[in-house]
């Protein structure tokens, strides 16, 4: 192979960027010492035909272009011209350059005369990926074997032999070696692999491993949305989503902060990318899992209080209790869910009467108030109330029998309120000697109940009497069409 021509390259600028990688110094010039500094990546002297390495072009000629192999101490080969491109070649500085680093296929070795001929139109996509990876990974490798060779002060080639070529055998590569001696180096440097390796030669390696090869940390984030409809609410989802960070271990910590209601955000920091995603998945389905497990727990105390009320016990009957209660477990829970769905359904219906409003343009300055859980308005029958049925029992307001009210005008059945306070109220003033007082079981509330402030509502008591009116005009008028029909 003739020495490469020293001419002036071609500076102008090439469409064709396929193949691009940044140009990388592996090697840099001898420090003038005892020992040497320049040395390949690997045992071999010269590639095998048909590898894939990466090559760094140093000059352009008419025959092709002569470049240095990286990962072989910078030896020389060429790129044939016939061999730069499967497609007809009208500028050669349009596929290749000086100074820009390609990655070329081993097409012939010479190693008595030196020669070695490359291909760069038989690489696919595929080899530049697998081949710019390998080459990054022995680049991380060559800058620790060069940085303890200078800290030694010992041939590079020498370190080499006793340290990473082994381990090149071993593992595959010596990258996957040097990282698994993070944490267990005794593992990695004993007799076996690396044989007569010095103690003290040993310990720089480490540290020098350890230094540029330790992982940092990953941060991952989840953002879920955690609500809950039913009476318990925030201390439901609190339970819940203490449950998710139970999660945690000792390397890897849950932390869930809120955004806005019912938006929170999960945090975890990894140094494995797929375990940190792993546990948060873990995570989030467990709080699912207690929240539907809270809403069951609560829907079956409600029909075990239910059954206790209704049923009336028989001579020859024989009650089913474990059956009784799981159907009115699934009574309770089909409620619970049409509520939810009632209350998302309200939402979109107001968004979209806002939406079409606005685009007739009537009440332009109207804002759009959306209340949560029900609350801010009902109409019933021309009265308003802030709530459509008792965030307990479940019950529409005209099915309550004894309906009373809060200050504010929620409505509640008497006895299931009192129940609710007398087991969850806490009592108010010094000493606990006060009455007992508890949050509004609405969501999106925040005002307290306590017994002596309930009142008898009114308003409940003038709507039963209105359907009353209409349930009995509607019989007189069914039963006067009866009597006129033919």
């Amino acid at each position: 192979m003739p020495p490469p021509p020293r001419g002036d390259s071609d500076d102008e600028e090439g469409s064709d960027d396929e193949g691009r990688h940044e140009v990388v110094e592996v090697d840099g010039e001898a420090t003038g010492g005892a020992y040497k500094m320049n040395c390949r990546m690997y045992e071999r002297e010269f590639p095998e035909i048909d590898e894939v390495v990466m090559v760094q072009v140093s000059a352009i000629a008419e025959m092709g272009a002569y470049v240095r192999l990286l990962e072989y101490n910078n030896i020389e080969g060429m790129i044939l011209l016939s061999e730069l491109s499967r497609r007809r070649i009208r500028s050669i500085n349009k596929l290749i350059r000086v100074g820009k680093t390609e990655v070329v296929m081993v097409l012939r070795v010479d190693e008595e005369k030196g020669y070695i001929d490359l291909s760069k139109r038989r690489v696919s996509a595929e080899d530049v990926a697998k081949c710019d990876e390998q080459f990054q990974r022995s680049k991380a490798v060559h800058s620790i074997m060069r940085h303890v060779s200078e800290v030694q002060h010992m041939d590079m080639e020498e370190l080499y032999r006793q340290t990473a070529w082994p381990l090149y055998a071993k593992y595959g590569h010596a990258y996957e070696a040097f990282r698994l001696a993070i944490t267990d180096p005794d593992t990695i440097f004993n007799e076996e692999t690396t044989p007569g390796l010095d103690a003290s030669l040993k310990q720089v390696l480490r540290d020098d491993i350890a230094k540029r090869l330790t992982p940092t940390a990953i941060k991952i984030r989840a953002d879920v949305e955690v609500t809950c409809f039913h009476y318990e609410g925030i201390n439901a989802i609190k339970g819940a989503l203490l449950k998710g960070q139970a999660h945690s271990t000792d390397d890897l910590q849950i932390k869930i902060k809120l955004v806005a209601p019912p938006l929170y955000v999960m945090t975890v920091s990894a140094l494995d990318k797929a375990r940190g995603i792993q546990l948060l998945a873990d995570a989030i389905a467990e709080i699912e899992e207690a929240i539907k497990a809270s809403q069951t727990q609560l829907a079956r105390v409600e029909a075990l209080k239910d059954l206790g009320n209704t049923y009336e016990a028989k001579a020859d009957d024989v009650l089913d209790i474990a059956k009784a209660v799981e159907d009115g477990t699934k009574s309770k829970l089909a409620i619970m869910g049409r509520n939810t769905d009632g209350i998302l359904k309200d939402f979109d219906d107001a968004v979209k009467a806002q939406r079409a409003k606005a685009k007739r343009g009537d009440d332009e300055d109207e804002d759009l108030i959306i209340t949560q859980a029900g609350a801010g308005g009902v109409l019933l029958d021309g009265i308003s109330f802030p709530n459509e049925m008792c965030p307990m029992s479940g019950k529409k307001l005209v099915d309550i029998d004894e309906p009373v009210a809060d200050e504010k005008g929620y409505v509640y059945e008497r006895a299931a309120i009192e129940d609710y306070i007398r087991r969850n109220g806490k009592p108010e003033g010094r000493g606990g000697a006060g009455e007992k007082v508890m949050s509004c079981p609405v969501a999106g509330t925040s005002h307290q109940v306590a017994v002596s402030k309930l009142k008898p509502s009114r308003e409940v008591e003038k709507l039963k009497r209105l359907k009353a009116r209409q349930v009995g005009d509607k019989r007189r008028r069914s039963d006067v069409e009866e009597i006129l029909s033919p």
